[in-house]
């Protein structure tokens, strides 16, 4: 049976039905089954750390094997989709919704947020709940010849790589 998830949940509560960060590849696979496609492994580390359902990828950390990433890609102005595995409601979720759009709805449902400096030329990025990451490109001409939400992003925060050895 699909995992029941709503994104206005998830924007909420960090969670996609029972899948969350830091969770085990064994309980992922337990709960919403073998992904649709996988990817991310090399001659050096042949577990794939990529697992796509639908429009959702589970990123792992290959060492840990744990979900260290969600992102959601919004390659088209539609609503994401789950695959098989997840049943999913986007809420008002989808490809080149307009930050407006959003932060109405938002304000609406008391999830925070706020504005933050964008990575990326021609893009603004909102910070949902401290920790999802929405990306809304401004620049028709870069993303498919739309603007609007363009990715959704989730991940657990980098450890500090070690100091170099003198």
């Amino acid at each position: 049976m699909a995992e029941p998830v709503n994104l206005k949940d998830f924007l909420r509560t960090l969670k996609l039905g029972r899948i969350h960060l830091g969770q085990g590849a064994n309980d992922v696979a337990a709960i919403i089954g073998e992904p649709d496609c996988v990817g991310g492994d090399s001659r050096k580390h042949r577990w794939p750390t990529i697992w796509k359902y639908g429009d959702i990828e589970l990123l792992f950390d290959y060492r840990t094997r744990q979900i260290n990433m969600v992102v959601i890609n919004f390659w088209e102005q539609k609503h994401p989709a789950g695959g098989a595995s997840f049943q999913l409601d986007p809420w008002i979720i989808k490809g080149g919704l307009r930050l407006d759009e959003l932060t109405c709805q938002l304000d609406k449902e008391g999830i925070d947020y706020c504005e933050v400096e964008p990575i990326n030329f021609g893009t603004r990025e909102l910070l949902v709940n401290s920790a999802i990451m929405m990306i809304f490109s401004d620049d028709p001409d870069e993303w498919r010849g739309w603007t609007g939400l363009c990715k959704l992003c989730i991940s657990l925060p980098q450890e500090p790589a070690p100091p170099p050895k003198p």
